[in-house]
């Protein structure tokens, strides 16, 4: 099996190389880091430096590189830069990210994972396979919300996720997986803790909340939803568990 990951350097992503790799996957990772600092399996893994905006990136990666059996989308940024937050990426977020001067959730989210979508299934149109192509994007669970988030920043960085969600969910020739974990925590972090106690014991009293979620779950759910031909749709806390385990 050779799968695409896009945003393979993030914390998500790069996570999903590595268990991938473990696994005895073939990984090729398009992000514009290119390669991280450091990654289990460093060498086993193709790394290609890109920017998934540009859908000509994703065509000539898949044309150098593959087929792929499966693309991961794992390309995300949490403070843009219109919240004028964004220098804060380098502690809030997961790999210390600094976006730059275009760094908005429309051109980071919805444009990669349009462009990402739009192409795996142009092709998959042209494949002769009867199966569908198995698409993962990483969402979150605050996306499930139905009302208007009244801080600015979250609320288009969630309408950001539906988008893509709808999009992905309506494009013929993909098996659509869509992960919506809340807060993603590991022990490697143990910093994390501090924000991880407080989702937990608001999930148990608040229906809109999910439990945070442990990487290895979502990663090993991930790797598992492209195996099995039966899984497609939304998938929360649950789900993620659940598929984790099996």
């Amino acid at each position: 099996m050779r799968i695409l990951v896009l945003g393979g350097t993030g914390f998500v992503g790069k996570s999903v190389v590595e268990e991938a790799a473990d696994q005895g996957i073939e990984v090729c990772s398009l992000s514009r880091r290119g390669i991280p600092k450091e990654c289990k399996n460093i060498d086993s893994v193709t790394w290609l430096a890109g920017d998934v905006s540009n859908s000509s990136v994703i065509e000539d990666a898949i044309k150098r590189y593959g087929p792929f059996d499966a693309c991961v989308h794992a390309i995300g940024i949490l403070l843009d830069n219109d919240s004028g937050l964004s220098s804060l990426n380098q502690y809030a977020s997961g790999s210390g990210s600094v976006p730059g001067s275009s760094s908005t959730y429309d051109t980071v989210t919805r444009k990669t994972a349009f462009n990402a979508i739009e192409t795996f299934s142009s092709l998959s149109k042209s494949s002769s396979s009867s199966s569908l192509f198995p698409f993962i994007f990483i969402s979150a669970a605050e996306a499930g919300w139905t009302w208007k988030v009244p801080v600015e920043w979250l609320e288009r960085y969630l309408r950001a996720k539906r988008a893509v969600e709808d999009k992905l969910l309506n494009t013929p020739g993909l098996r659509p997986v869509i992960f919506r974990p809340s807060l993603i925590w590991t022990w490697d972090k143990p910093e994390a803790l501090i924000s991880v106690a407080p989702f937990t014991v608001a999930s148990i009293f608040l229906p809109f909340i999910d439990r945070p979620v442990m990487i290895k779950s979502l990663v090993k759910s991930i790797l598992r939803s492209i195996e099995r031909e039966d899984v497609s749709g939304i998938k929360r806390f649950p789900d993620i568990e659940e598929l984790s385990q099996t």
